[in-house]
């Protein structure tokens, strides 16, 4: 880690800001079994980190389930008013964007979701999202051509910053999902990758690579060894 001059800071939200994924778990399982199916973990990751029109084809497609594009996001988005109203923030995150907010780090979120999710599910913390980040590019955003592991959405927050980075290398991004890791890294930024080993295995991804750190939980981030402040 050595070397490292990190100036941005970017933020996913599922599993990195907010507790949702086990949430996300249980809604899509609800979902299948009206059809009789049987969501898997397997599916979930291949879903993390997507778009909702993303995720939407991929839950129709390997579950071969006769419903529109359309229909899966409605349908979540009426689960999501069900189970959101009173997620909680993943521990150790406000530690860390508190200090980083303290020390003029300007932060940003890109998410795969879409506005009305993402006002769903931050709807209790409206006063910590607006007052530390400062904007928010959506997975339905129009200008984004493919979704994570595309590297847009996060070249696109990059760039949306008042006073952008140097370089791609000066980001620092924080991600639950193999998808986002391969999205940051395809941005040539650095990622911190804190996994849910419950559903994602360590060897599904090259953690050995140098822009990637594994984290056990955002309590084990060390902000010096990336060229930040100390706590």
């Amino acid at each position: 880690m050595s070397g490292l001059n990190i100036t941005h800071v970017i933020f996913d939200v599922d599993g990195v800001l907010l507790d949702t994924e086990h949430l996300y778990t249980e809604m899509l399982q609800s979902f299948a079994s009206e059809f009789r199916k049987t969501f898997t973990i397997n599916i979930k990751l291949k879903q993390m980190g997507r778009s909702n029109v993303e995720a939407a084809q991929i839950f129709i497609k390997e579950l071969e389930i006769p419903i529109t594009t359309d229909e899966y996001i409605q349908k979540m988005a009426c689960l999501q008013k069900e189970y959101f109203p009173n997620v909680k923030l993943i521990p150790g995150v406000e530690r860390i964007v508190e200090h980083l907010h303290k020390n003029n780090i300007p932060m940003a979120i890109a998410t795969g979701s879409c506005q009305e999710s993402f006002d769903t599910k931050t709807s209790k913390h409206k006063n910590f999202f607006n007052k530390y980040f400062s904007h928010v590019v959506l997975g339905s955003d129009p200008d984004l051509l493919y979704g994570k592991p595309a590297p847009d959405i996060y070249i696109k927050a990059a760039k949306m910053f008042v006073k952008p980075p140097k370089n791609p290398e000066n980001v620092l991004i924080f991600e639950d999902a193999i998808n986002g890791v391969q999205a940051g890294v395809a941005a040539n930024m650095n990622v911190v990758w804190i996994p849910d080993l419950a559903i994602t295995p360590a060897d599904k991804i090259d953690i050995k690579q140098g822009s990637i750190f594994q984290l056990n939980s955002l309590n084990d981030f060390k902000p010096e060894l990336f060229g930040l402040p100390v706590y």
